[in-house]
């Protein structure tokens, strides 16, 4: 499976018509911009409750992850984008994952990625905060339900911690720490 994956990740990136720049140093400003901006698209006002019951159409995050390889400059954000995009498709053809809780972590893809970018300990330990953070939500919804308070309350919490994220995630992955923790 990991040597079909590596060679579709290269050749996406042999495929694209654009100069690399060397994979040294932080991810590019420009592009963790646009990252922000498609994370806080759709996000309601501080003073709003949020509503994460529908998943962005698939279509758009596929042509808008598209759209963030196309500008990247440098092969380590291409295979960034193609892998965090991969770790969320296997997160969502999950059927053990119910779909409201789906709907909530597909939102947490750009700011995961946005993670993934500014700290290379995304991939090299499983104890990310980011990872941990979407780990720990998807094993914890396993077997839950549309009703009942208690299942209710879960997916208000949810809710919170989604919001928080998207609000308030740039490039500190201290706020997956504190929203783990919480």
């Amino acid at each position: 499976f990991l040597g079909g994956l590596l060679t579709q990740l290269q050749s996406n990136v042999r495929g694209s018509r654009q100069q690399s720049a060397p994979a040294v140093g932080p991810a590019p400003t420009q592009l963790l911009q646009s990252i922000g901006e498609f994370q806080r698209e759709g996000l309601p006002g501080p003073d709003s409750d949020a509503d994460f019951s529908a998943m962005p159409a698939p279509e758009s995050v596929v042509a808008f992850r598209q759209e963030l390889i196309t500008k990247s400059t440098r092969t380590v954000d291409k295979l960034t984008i193609e892998l965090v995009g991969m770790l969320f498709d296997h997160v969502m053809q999950d059927k053990q994952v119910p779909a409201e809780i789906k709907a909530r972590l597909s939102r947490l893809q750009f700011p995961v990625l946005k993670a993934a970018l500014v700290d290379a300990a995304f991939f090299a330990s499983s104890a990310h905060p980011a990872r941990r953070l979407i780990d720990r939500i998807a094993s914890t919804s396993a077997g839950w339900e549309p009703y009942g308070d208690d299942n209710q309350h879960y997916l208000k919490e949810i809710d919170r911690l989604v919001t928080d994220i998207l609000r308030n995630f740039e490039t500190d992955v201290g706020v997956f720490e504190r929203v783990y923790g919480e």
